[in-house]
Parts: C-alpha cells; sequence; structure tokens
C-alpha cells in the first residue's frame, strides 16, 4: 500500500510533467496500453484490479502501475489487495504449520 500511495502522490505529477524522450512509437503503444487498461479500471474496477493483484509479477511493480491509474479509487485497491493476499496469507501459514521441524 506504500508504494501505491508513493506513486500517486510523487511519480504520477513528476511522469505528466517529463518531456516525451523516449522513441516515439514505443511512447504511443505504452500511452495505447495504458488507456485501454485504465479504460478497463473505469469499466470494471474490482475484476481488473483482482486479476492484476492475482498475476504472477512482483509485488511493487503492480503497486506502483495501479498507483498511476487516476481512475483507480483507493478503496478498491485496498479490498482487492486483501481479497487476493488473505487467501495466499492463510495458504502459507497452514502449509507451514504442518510441516515437521
Amino acid at each position: 500500500c506504500t508504494a501505491f500511495a508513493l506513486s500517486r502522490l510523487l511519480l504520477a505529477p513528476l511522469l505528466s510533467r517529463s518531456p516525451a524522450t523516449a522513441a516515439g512509437s514505443l511512447r504511443r503503444r505504452a500511452d495505447a496500453m495504458l488507456t485501454q487498461l485504465g479504460g478497463a479500471v473505469r469499466d470494471r474496477p474490482f475484476r481488473t484490479v483482482f486479476l492484476l493483484r492475482a498475476a504472477p509479477l512482483p509485488i511493487a511493480l503492480k503497486n506502483y502501475g495501479l498507483g498511476l491509474m487516476p481512475s483507480l479509487p483507493s478503496l478498491v485497491f485496498v479490498l482487492m489487495t486483501f481479497a487476493v493476499n488473505v487467501p495466499f496469507s492463510v495458504a502459507w501459514a497452514l502449509t507451514g504449520s504442518s510441516a515437521s521441524s
């Protein structure tokens, strides 16, 4: 949640002001992809965020990336974080408790 908040407060304004120094076609493709993802977050926020949170990607990448989505309400982010992480936490806790030393 810290990475989400940091990217929303610090990274998003910085990126919106930076000049487009990246290669033009790569930048346009990235913008198009982010626009599509932003539309999915707007149309189906719970489903989209749940699937993104469950994706096998590094946590920091997901948190910072979702923090850059201005259409994503913080409450949806927090609820879907719990919905994805609680089952995995319970599963790992049960696996660890049943292991013999």
